[in-house]
């Protein structure tokens, strides 16, 4: 194998797996972290009913973001992420879609 070879890459092609997913990024004040806790433990509870359903979040000194993810083909936010709701949260990042 030559290693002296050197290049530019300037094209390339990439295939990918159609999938259908809806997704939602909340950021909350940190006063909300007991209740976000508490949604979190319910949330647990109810993804055993719906597998399809994840969340990211990170507890951080002034706010906290929280992804909800779904890989189910939904036009409306799943139910499984009902324990997230009622608390107030001052932005999407990313609209429910």
């Amino acid at each position: 194998m030559n290693r002296d070879i050197q290049g530019i890459v300037t094209k390339f092609t990439m295939s990918t797996i159609p999938n259908t997913c809806w997704s939602e990024v909340r950021v909350f004040h940190s006063a909300e972290n007991e209740k976000l806790l508490e949604a979190l433990a319910r949330f647990s509870d109810d993804a055993e009913r719906d597998p399809q359903g994840s969340f990211l979040f990170y507890s951080a000194a002034e706010a906290i973001p929280l992804i909800l993810f779904h890989t189910g083909d939904l036009e409306e936010r799943p139910a499984v992420f009902d324990a997230f709701e009622g608390i107030n949260f001052p932005c999407n990042l990313i609209a429910p879609r």
